[in-house]
């Protein structure tokens, strides 16, 4: 497995693997600039996409991982920790938040083992399925 920067050219197979992106544009249209600006990285095995996470800092000025996808048959394999970590380190600020669908049980499994903890709940994102808001300051990096 290899982590990288995403580039512009991966946005076609981060939409081939991402159903949501598949269908929805909002989706490509969140995507397409953390490429552009080198804030999202890919996953790959023998060069095909299976993972990418994106890192921001529109979380009220906080940096902030508001995405993280990996291919279903994937999950709890340790995948998703490694884009993680790396976006905890490439992270200057004090504090880390990420975020989670209150039905998405293997994020919140993969957040509580990086030691993460929740901070607060947004509701009415997606309907009856609440957005928990998790945190992890620079202190609680290494895990």
């Amino acid at each position: 497995m290899e982590i990288r920067s995403g580039i512009t050219t991966d946005l076609d197979a981060i939409v081939r693997l991402d159903p949501i992106a598949h269908r929805e544009q909002n989706r490509v249209a969140f995507i397409r600039p953390s490429l552009d600006s080198a804030y999202c990285l890919v996953a790959t095995d023998d060069g095909k996409i299976f993972a990418y996470a994106v890192l921001d800092s529109f979380f009220y000025g906080r940096a902030y991982i508001p995405m993280l996808y990996v291919e279903p048959q994937l999950h709890r394999r340790g995948v998703a920790s490694a884009p993680t970590r790396r976006m905890q380190t490439a992270s200057h600020d004090e504090e880390l938040f990420s975020s989670t669908n209150q039905s998405t049980q293997t994020a919140q499994a993969l957040l509580a083992k990086m030691a993460y903890r929740r901070s607060s709940v947004i509701g009415n994102l997606d309907e009856a399925d609440s957005e928990l808001i998790y945190f992890k300051d620079s202190g609680e990096r290494a895990g």
